[in-house]
């Protein structure tokens, strides 16, 4: 079984270790609107319903990092959920890289844990061809796409042991929404996969990062 299939993808944002989020927008080498450099970052996000969490997932820029001996930003996300009558913990390590074109998906590892010692399941994926999740400042009507090439359980794609495709993000949408107490300029992007049937949309917010997409609503920061 795949546990990539189990957990979905997490286009990142995070709570907070020290000094929570802070007031002014984040403008980073990686993106305005997703700023996996800005370390020392996490968030708490509430699952849908189907997820049956546990507790709510926790996701955290972790710095600076390497994937497959090239420079990256790492992403940890911790789930805890119940899945066919198991408690798991369900820890995502994603590698991204920052470019003057934005935020790129590198590949990652997947852990499975029953609520219990010892590992359930390791699952590790790379992209020889990179996805581009955000350029540095996207705006209202931006679009951008990425022919993706894999191993592994590669995010969103079928499963099998390799995958290849063309992923295209379309900002749809801006608006504003309030982070704990401070209000913040959003996009909404849409996602259009050549491996999926319908698209799935993602809203993020300036300084922070995703805010929303079709399993997770983030519930702000913690300190």
């Amino acid at each position: 079984m795949r546990w990539m299939g189990v957990l979905g993808v997490l286009f990142v944002a995070p709570i907070a270790l020290g000094c929570g989020a802070p007031k002014e927008a984040v403008d980073t080498v990686c993106s305005t609107f997703l700023p996996v450099d800005f370390v020392g970052t996490r968030f708490t996000y509430e699952g849908s319903a189907s997820l049956q969490l546990v507790t709510p997932a926790m996701v955290e820029f972790t710095g600076e990092t390497t994937h497959e001996g090239q420079p990256a930003w790492g992403v940890r996300q911790t789930v805890q959920r119940i899945f066919e009558g198991d408690e798991l913990q369900i820890v995502h390590e994603t590698a991204y890289a920052c470019g003057s074109d934005g935020v790129r998906l590198l590949g990652g590892t997947v852990t499975t844990s029953l609520n219990a010692p010892g590992d359930l399941g390791i699952e590790e994926y790379s992209l020889s061809e990179s996805i581009l999740v955000l350029p540095p400042d996207p705006k209202n009507g931006d679009a951008w796409s990425s022919d993706y090439a894999g191993t592994g359980a590669v995010p969103d794609a079928p499963d099998t042991d390799g995958a290849a495709g063309t992923r295209r993000a379309t900002v749809v949408a801006v608006g504003t929404r309030t982070v704990d107490g401070e209000s913040r300029k959003t996009i909404t992007v849409e996602l259009e996969d050549s491996s999926l049937d319908v698209s799935t949309y993602q809203t993020y917010a300036r300084g922070i990062g995703l805010v929303e997409d079709d399993n997770y609503t983030l519930l702000g920061l913690a300190q």
